[in-house]
């Protein structure tokens, strides 16, 4: 996925922020299965590092227990998952190396 590419090697914070809002605000346009992705992750703005772990905490339980949910739902889930990890991990780094 390009835009977690992008993630993984943004310079600052503001960037990682500025695409994850990006993805977030995408959201409302696409098909159905999006409608699988819960409620928070939808939200605006992206409030800090504490607001990125507690989506990617809600996207995993949905993950977890969505288990028999079609593929495309699955793939979705999986999608978001992977790109607020990245997120996660990249505002980790960058906060490491103040």
């Amino acid at each position: 996925m390009l835009i977690a590419d992008a993630i993984k090697t943004a310079q600052t914070e503001h960037v990682v922020y500025f695409l994850l809002t990006a993805y977030v605000e995408t959201l409302g346009y696409y098909d159905p299965p999006r409608s699988a992705l819960p409620p928070p992750v939808h939200r605006l703005p992206v409030a800090g590092i504490r607001d990125v772990t507690d989506r990617l905490r809600g996207l995993r339980e949905t993950l977890d227990s969505n288990i028999r949910n079609s593929p495309d739902v699955r793939v979705i889930l999986h999608e978001a998952v992977d790109l607020f990890d990245a997120a996660q991990r990249r505002l980790r780094a960058l906060d490491g190396n103040r």
